[in-house]
């Protein structure tokens, strides 16, 4: 049997068309969402389910998985986690296409308009509004109460709940429980006669779950709140600076506050830096920064501290140097004097900040190329002598500048030796010598 398709015949057909309007355009539309409920009133102490089907597109003909990517619901338009074990559940069932809010011990909180919102490759889509009003029954709060919050400050909340209807007349002991959701934390539960609960000495900026329970089953609603938050309590850890290739950038990078002392969300980095008296300041959201546009070869001090929405915390400190400078410029000449078998140049240092800065004098014959000097010298003038010099012979001699950066542009020039048995006479000498000497005074000077 032949289950090859003939593409063109299928084309011609109009089948193709047909084909593409029924599954490809509807694929490619944004999730459609409809309702499957039929309730609208619930009695307090009682579960309910809520579902909604995702369909493609309009087309509900399709009953295949499909790649949906996130799942939200809504109850009054503000979203609550899908978390089992919670007093609201928000289920996404891939194979059946169903999304189901589930509301265990049904109080007055739950009164409201509930919602379903699904992100596809193709878009967003959100459910039309489903009501549901629950009311009191006369056998009704056997099984649960209902729980609220409201936070006092960053260390504390207070707890209200109403008793059972049916247990209005009995003296219950209630157990307040306090679970930190973000890390282990060590809270004993705490037992009260009253209809209210203060718990204090919790951590700020920190979510936690609460829980009241009573002898005879009696089991409030579970709920989620969050402590108000402070500026962190401690500094980044493991915090280092570097200098970076050249001289006037600094890297910082370090790792984040402990959880514990956080204090709240971390929204952002706050880096300090001065090497006299004014600081200067950047913020970043990740944990490095590049601080440019320094001065090369400077002692500064640097300070990293993480922020809150409240404001930013204290700070590690440490001192960084940049680098020096790599030479940008050549050295200028200042003389260059050739005897009969020596040679003596001079030069000025070139412009720049440098912490060590050195020469490179070269002096190679020219007609020959034969390398006769080549010597590491610190001083800003040099001798170039010994067996390899001779008279009257051409050289090049050059004078290149060297830091931990690099190389700077080299001064270059040519110069001849002396032929033998020609030498200046003593006079010549000393006034030449004198205008040296006067010269490099008067440069000194400068």
């Amino acid at each position: 049997m032949n289950n090859t398709v003939d593409c063109a015949a299928f084309y011609s057909s109009g089948l193709m068309s047909n084909f593409f309007a029924k599954y490809h355009l509807a694929i490619a539309e944004p999730p459609g969402i409809k309702s499957l409920s039929q309730l609208d009133v619930v009695e307090y102490g009682a579960n309910f389910t809520i579902e909604f089907k995702v369909t493609r597109g309009h087309n509900d003909d399709l009953h295949t998985p499909m790649n949906i990517q996130e799942v939200k619901c809504y109850k009054n338009g503000e979203q609550f986690q899908m978390e089992r074990g919670w007093h609201k559940q928000c289920l996404w069932n891939s194979t059946t296409n169903k999304v189901s809010i589930l509301v265990i011990c049904a109080t007055d909180t739950d009164t409201g308009y509930y919602q379903v919102r699904v992100r596809s490759l193709f878009g967003n889509s959100i459910s039309e509004p489903f009501y549901v009003e629950t009311y009191p029954h006369n056998d009704s709060g056997k099984s649960c109460f209902s729980l609220r919050h409201i936070v006092l400050s960053s260390r504390s909340v207070r707890l209200e709940w109403d008793s059972p209807p049916a247990n209005q007349s009995k003296a219950l002991i209630y157990q307040v429980v306090i679970k930190n959701r973000q890390w282990t934390e060590k809270l004993d539960p705490a037992h009260t006669v009253q209809l209210s609960a203060v718990v204090e000495n919790l951590h700020p900026g920190t979510p936690y779950s609460a829980l009241v329970q009573s002898k005879g089953d009696l089991v409030g609603h579970r709920i989620q709140f969050r402590t108000h938050e402070e500026r962190p309590g401690a500094s980044p850890t493991n915090v280092r600076c570097e200098p970076q290739e050249g001289s006037t950038a600094l890297l910082c990078a370090w790792t984040e506050i402990p959880l514990e002392k956080r204090n709240g969300d971390i929204t952002s980095y706050k880096v300090r830096y001065r090497s006299h008296y004014e600081w200067g300041f950047n913020f970043t959201s990740v944990m490095y920064i590049l601080i440019g546009d320094l001065e090369p070869v400077t002692l500064y001090t640097l300070q990293v501290m993480g922020c809150t929405a409240v404001g930013c915390g204290s700070a590690k400190e440490l001192k960084v140097t940049t680098n020096e400078d790599k030479p940008s410029y050549k050295p200028s000449l200042r003389y260059i004097i050739s005897g009969v078998t020596n040679i003596r140049i001079g030069w000025v240092k070139p412009a720049g900040s440098f912490r060590n800065l050195f020469y490179i004098v070269k002096c190679q014959e020219i007609n020959t190329g034969q390398a006769i000097f080549h010597k590491n010298i610190s001083d800003v003038d040099a001798v170039i002598s010994g067996q390899g010099v001779e008279s009257n012979t051409e050289y090049i001699v050059s004078v290149t500048p060297q830091t931990s950066q690099g190389f700077g542009p080299a001064l270059i020039k040519n110069v001849s030796t002396l032929s033998n048995g020609i030498s200046p006479s003593p006079p010549f000498l000393l006034t030449l010598f004198s205008v040296l000497v006067v010269f490099d005074f008067i440069y000194g000077l400068g």
